[in-house]
């Protein structure tokens, strides 16, 4: 019975013969086949399904770094502010003190420059009438 079963499906060399295959055999074999060469396409995609999932991964770290470090910078932006708008405020304090007393040093200033005028005419009469222009 062995000899039969070699000599049915193999040849004087040992190799399977194809026409004496079952025709069912033969479709399972194709299906076989395709579906080998189905599981390889996707073996495949969850390869790349797999570096895109990881990249993603890093994107959403770095996307996770890069709010923290907005939110730090706002946070020193808004501290920068009200230190700014205390100076500010400082500053326009300052100013409306000076706003207040600008009438009396103008005043003053007035006061001064005629006072420097005054002395200036005396010291002129003086050295005028030491000259002798003036007797």
């Amino acid at each position: 019975m062995e000899d039969f079963h070699e000599s049915r499906f193999t040849d004087s060399e040992g190799a399977l013969r194809r026409r004496g295959v079952d025709p069912m055999l033969e479709v399972i074999a194709h299906k076989v086949t395709k579906m080998e060469a189905s599981m390889d396409k996707v073996a495949d995609a969850l390869t790349k399904l797999a570096v895109i999932e990881e990249r993603q991964t890093a994107d959403r770290a770095a996307l996770e770094r890069a709010f923290t470090a907005i939110q730090a910078t706002e946070e020193r932006c808004a501290q920068a502010f009200e230190k700014t708008v205390a100076k500010l405020e400082k500053i326009e304090s300052r100013v409306d003190t000076l706003e207040q007393a600008a009438p009396i040093t103008a005043q003053t200033s007035q006061w001064v420059m005629t006072a420097v005028w005054a002395v200036v005419a005396a010291t002129a009469m003086y050295i005028a009438k030491k000259i002798g222009f003036i007797e």
